[in-house]
């Protein structure tokens, strides 16, 4: 006989273990549905592109976008209503700190860009977050053209962005472009 089917000491099978093994694999499958997630998000979806985003980090992306879009617009009010009163902004090209009024001065003077906020992680401490992320920034319409790494501190009691410090994202890898087909 090739198939031992039963066990006569124990009374058990290789079939029953056979199906106890398949059983435990499709639960534990069914347990990490992240493993088999997509690794980029599909066209005009945003959000993290495997779908694992800690609640921290849904939340302060989306802080983090509507801060983007307000910029965006041009619209000033929705601006300050995401900044603290003594908000200010610190760059490399610049080592002083900048008021909000300075900030948004130059930021609704300057050709309208697009800003996609990626890799982002939170850190939080009692009512302070530490969120830091890249940006892909470039013209409405064109690819990034400049990358920016970007720490923000917001005080979660109010969601409000206290200090944002910006530099130039030197040597960080620019988000993958979908091919057009002209290539």
């Amino acid at each position: 006989m090739f198939l031992n089917v039963g066990n006569e000491k124990t009374g058990t099978s290789r079939i029953s273990w056979l199906r106890s093994g398949l059983a435990l694999a499709f639960l534990v499958n069914a347990q990490v549905p992240e493993m088999h997630a997509q690794t980029v998000s599909p066209p005009n979806v945003r959000g993290v592109a495997n779908g694992a985003a800690t609640r921290s980090v849904s939340r302060y992306l989306g802080l983090e976008r509507n801060l983007e879009e307000a910029l965006m617009r041009r619209d000033r009010p929705a601006t300050l209503a995401l900044l603290t009163d003594d908000f200010e902004l610190r760059s490399a090209t610049n080592g002083d700190a900048e008021s909000s009024e300075v900030w948004l001065n130059r930021e609704f003077a300057s050709k309208q860009r697009e800003g996609t906020v990626r890799e982002l992680s939170v850190r939080e401490f009692d009512d302070i977050a530490i969120v830091s992320f890249l940006i892909d920034r470039g013209q409405t319409g064109r690819p990034a053209s400049a990358t920016f790494f970007v720490t923000d501190v917001w005080r979660q009691s109010t969601q409000r962005l206290l200090t944002r410090s910006i530099t130039l994202a030197a040597g960080a890898q620019k988000r993958a472009t979908r091919p057009s087909g002209r290539e």
